[in-house]
């Protein structure tokens, strides 16, 4: 024969075989030759020796990782293949294991030789990947400063804390959370001037199950959450009862003269007026002034830090209006009464039935402030025998009386 067959031979070739033939007695060789077409092996069965990962968590991908096969073939022949070795000789029908519980997988071996291949079924476990915590971390370096009892969006404490799922299995596996937090504050330990170290709190909700987290500092006691003092919102004052507010600019700066601050949080701050030097006092980060122009008083106020959302340091007024505290009677320091018709009447037993239209006031208080009272505010009293018509505003402290007369046809 003049040639072997290579079993290594990877496609269906074919060969020219040659058979001779030598007659000793008559000393002559005969020789005949043909084609034959020879085909590689095939896969006749195959042995799982060493198993890839048969567990997985919901999700994950099918790894075929670590597999050994011992393969036959039909020329009686037998291989070892393992996947670090013949990688290209494994696949499988799975990629992504998305169904809890026993999943089948399908394996399929192939013919080095050739496109044959051997299927085998492998039974893998899939469990659920159970999220058992939610974790807070900080995105950048530096200290975070919010204030308290101010309202922020999610994106402010997304633009500096990351919300991160844990799960039962596969630990190593975590998903950032951006939906369904809820965040909140606590003070912690007191800095001074209003402000607090705080810890920040989340709160997250998951097929109906809640989680929690919280940030305080990393573990060298850096970026931590500084919780500033919270911002007026409103004020009230009080007076003593022996407080004359003949002055009351000056008054303001007495300590018979109490100030109630609410702020952002629903907390106060008391304070009495004596505690002004030079119009301005600080207290809790916050700085008030006492200021007015002719039409009110109020205090400035403006906060000394900012918080991580503000672009510049917050400010605002706080009007000393509620000067119904004091009794109004003790603010006014004029009123100008004006009859704004001429007083002439048919006869002393007609008087006209709009004679409210017929007056007006003009109301200055001591902060230089003026109102325009109309007649229906103003109240009136008639003497028929001097002709004489009294006009009074805020009991009888402010009044003012006007001449009437009748027209001829009344005489």
């Amino acid at each position: 024969m003049e040639k072997v067959i290579n079993e290594t031979d990877d496609k269906i070739k074919q060969y020219n075989v040659c058979v001779s033939y030598f007659d000793t007695l008559q000393e002559c060789s005969f020789s005949c030759c043909f084609p034959v077409n020879v085909k590689p092996p095939v896969i006749v069965s195959a042995d799982i020796l060493k198993f890839p990962r048969t567990e997985y968590i919901c999700g994950e991908n099918f790894a075929l990782d670590g597999i050994e096969a011992k393969v036959c073939f039909s020329d009686n022949e037998f291989l070892l293949y393992n996947y670090g070795e013949n990688e290209g000789l494994f696949s499988s029908d799975v990629t992504t294991l998305n169904k809890t519980g026993n999943n089948e997988v399908e394996i399929k071996i192939r013919n080095k030789y050739n496109n044959d291949g051997f299927k085998y079924i492998l039974t893998v476990i899939v469990k659920e990947n159970r999220l058992v915590s939610i974790d807070i971390g900080k995105n950048n370096e530096g200290d975070v400063y919010f204030r308290l009892g101010k309202q922020y969006t999610d994106k402010v404490f997304f633009d500096h804390f990351s919300v991160t799922k844990h799960f039962e299995y596969n630990k190593g596996m975590t998903h950032d959370i951006k939906n369904n937090v809820v965040f909140n504050f606590e003070k912690l330990q007191y800095l001074g001037n209003g402000s607090f170290t705080g810890v920040l709190y989340a709160r997250y909700t998951e097929n109906e199950k809640t989680y929690y987290g919280e940030y305080v500092c990393d573990a060298s006691g850096n970026n931590r959450i500084i919780l500033l003092t919270p911002l007026p919102v409103s004020l009230t004052t009080e007076k003593a009862e022996s407080v004359n507010i003949s002055n009351l600019a000056q008054k303001l700066k007495s300590a018979n003269i109490t100030y109630k601050v609410r702020y952002q949080d629903n907390t106060e701050l008391t304070f009495t007026g004596d505690v002004f030097n030079n119009n301005t006092y600080s207290c809790n980060g916050v700085t008030y002034t006492i200021n007015c122009n002719k039409n009110s008083i109020w205090l400035d106020w403006k906060a000394d830090k900012m918080d991580c959302k503000e672009t510049s340091l917050e400010a605002g007024k706080l009007y000393i209006e509620d000067f119904w505290y004091y009794g109004e009677e003790d603010l006014i320091k004029s009123v100008d009464f004006k009859n704004e018709k001429t007083l002439i009447f048919e006869s002393e037993n007609i008087i006209p039935e709009d004679l409210s239209s017929y007056f007006s006031a003009t109301v200055e208080y001591i902060t230089g402030c003026k109102i325009t009272i109309n007649g229906n505010q103003l109240n009136k009293s008639i003497d028929k025998e001097n002709k004489l018509i009294t006009v009074s505003y805020n009991g009888l402290k402010f009044q003012h009386s006007f001449s009437y007369s009748y027209s001829s046809n009344g005489d």
